[in-house]
C-alpha cells in the first residue's frame, strides 16, 4: 500500500532569485529514499511605489508631495521612488486624467540598492483644473503595485494679473 505524507517546510530567510533545494526522504528506521533535486524561483515582495517631492517651475526649491498639490501653469516635475528587491526587472508606468498609459524611466539610487527613482514631467501650458493620476509597477516575477493620487493645475493669470484657485 501507497502511504501519502504530508509535510511543510518553510524557507522564510531565502532572497530573491533562484534556489535549489535537496529533499532525502527518511524514515524511523534510517532508510532513505534517493534524494530529489528541486530548483525554484524565489520572488520578492510586491514593489512599493511613493511619490516624495515636486518643484514648480515658478519655486526656488521642491516641496513635500501631498495629494492635491497646486502646481502653476509654469508646470514642474513630481519626483518618487520604487522599492523593490527585483532589481532592474521593474517597470513603472503612469496614465494622467484618462490619458494614455506611459512608462516612465527609472534610475538607481546611489545610497540604496532596492530603491529606483523616477520623474513625472508636468509641461507648462497643461489645462487648468484637477488631474488624477495612476501609477502602476510591475516585476518580472508577476508582483504588482498600483498607486493613485492628483493634483490641482492653475490657469494661466488673466489679463489682471490674477489666478483662479482650481480647487
Amino acid at each position: 500500500d501507497k502511504i501519502e505524507r504530508v509535510w511543510r517546510l518553510d524557507l522564510a530567510d531565502l532572497p530573491a532569485g533562484q534556489a535549489e533545494l535537496e529533499l532525502v526522504a527518511e524514515d524511523r528506521f534510517g532508510l532513505a529514499a534517493p534524494a530529489m533535486e528541486l530548483s525554484f524561483r524565489v520572488a520578492p515582495g510586491n514593489p512599493v511605489i511613493s511619490l516624495d517631492s515636486y518643484e514648480d517651475n515658478s519655486a526656488e526649491a521642491p516641496a513635500e508631495w501631498v495629494p492635491g498639490t497646486v502646481l502653476t501653469a509654469s508646470g514642474g516635475t513630481i519626483f518618487g521612488s520604487v522599492l523593490s528587491d527585483a532589481g532592474r526587472e521593474l517597470t513603472l508606468t503612469y496614465i494622467v486624467s484618462g490619458g494614455e498609459e506611459v512608462e516612465l524611466a527609472l534610475k538607481a539610487d546611489a545610497e540604496d540598492a532596492s530603491r529606483l527613482n523616477f520623474s513625472i514631467p508636468v509641461k507648462k501650458g497643461t489645462g487648468a483644473g484637477v488631474k488624477n493620476f495612476i501609477l502602476r509597477a510591475v516585476d518580472s516575477y508577476g508582483g504588482e503595485s498600483v498607486l493613485g493620487s492628483g493634483f490641482y493645475m492653475q490657469a494661466e493669470p488673466d489679463d489682471s494679473g490674477n489666478v483662479a484657485d482650481p480647487r
